[in-house]
């Protein structure tokens, strides 16, 4: 390499470093790699060429996963509504599924449950609209309020759209996706086999149904609004019904015994769980299923999400 060679080599290096050193700041991966071309012309220069163009791929990958990593991180610090999803840890177990007393839960089974995380509460307004803003995707009505009221009128094609959304602007360790029906059963029972988490009866004001004797009548409340049950997860008995993974059967017969989703059979419909403001309290006990059809918008359905452990 000549005097002149070398000192082009330095100041491309010398440029490509300074282009590194912000990298952070570079708007997206495309113009990652625009920065890091520079480097295979350079390396090209070097003796071991083949070696070279391997270190180059190797750090351009690199600095794609970082700057991945620090966008997300920034638009966590931007948007802190990413960080409010508490999740909590469900630990493995195996409880016995379905009521002889339900329609449609028969015939109870044990299941085994994997430990896995789900999230405290609904999914809100507040949330979900910062969903619509960033995606200009349909905003979903309301009829109470937004803001800390669970999301409803949304379909369950809306959730898994919602849901792509949030995992690449949040970037979690572990995907969010919806909950299994065995999950969702698992984790409203908090190692209970009564009606209720807290018992047998529906009691006085314990949840939001149409006859729970509380203060609000046929309309959705605040999150959070009501005591968590044993695993700390509010409202899995009414407020709203919570889509969940699973296709529709209208019984239990072949249903998996290890927690996993039922992806057979009437899948334009979707399970969903946990009763609603709307009906009694017949509908808001740990076994009570029913269905919907999964382009629905309705005013008593919401979403919570879960994440495996």
């Amino acid at each position: 390499m000549n005097a002149k060679s070398s000192a082009e080599f330095n100041e491309q290096t010398n440029n490509l470093y300074m282009n590194l050193q912000n990298i952070a700041y570079v708007p997206g991966p495309l113009h990652t790699v625009a920065l890091l071309l520079p480097l295979k012309t350079i390396l090209s220069k070097c003796r071991f060429f083949h070696q070279s163009v391997q270190f180059f791929s190797v750090i351009m990958l690199l600095c794609l996963s970082c700057q991945q990593t620090i966008a997300a991180e920034k638009a966590k610090q931007h948007h802190p509504l990413l960080n409010r999803i508490q999740m909590l840890e469900i630990p493995s177990g195996e409880f016995m599924m379905g009521s002889h007393d339900v329609i449609f839960a028969k015939p109870v089974h044990p299941v085994r449950v994997a430990a896995f995380k789900l999230a405290k509460n609904e999914i809100t307004y507040e949330l979900y609209d910062l969903f619509v803003l960033q995606t200009g995707y349909d905003i979903p009505v309301d009829s109470w309020g937004r803001g800390n009221q669970p999301v409803t009128n949304v379909s369950w094609y809306d959730v898994q759209l919602f849901i792509k959304w949030l995992n690449s602007a949040a970037m979690p360790e572990k995907p969010y996706r919806l909950p299994t029906e065995a999950e969702w059963e698992y984790a409203a029972r908090a190692g209970t086999q009564t009606a209720y988490w807290w018992g047998s009866h529906k009691g006085y004001n314990r949840a939001n149904c149409s006859d729970c004797a509380n203060p609000w009548y046929r309309q959705t409340v605040p999150v959070g609004t009501f005591a968590a049950n044993l695993f700390g997860l509010n409202d899995t008995s009414g407020n709203v019904y919570e889509w969940t993974q699973d296709c529709w059967n209208s019984h239990f017969e072949q249903a998996p015994q290890d927690g996993s989703a039922r992806l057979s059979d009437y899948c334009k419909y979707r399970v969903i769980r946990g009763g609603c403001w709307y009906f009694d309290h017949k509908e808001m006990t740990s076994a009570s299923r029913t269905w919907n059809t999964a382009t629905k918008r309705d005013s008593t359905i919401g979403f919570r999400l879960a994440q495996d452990y």
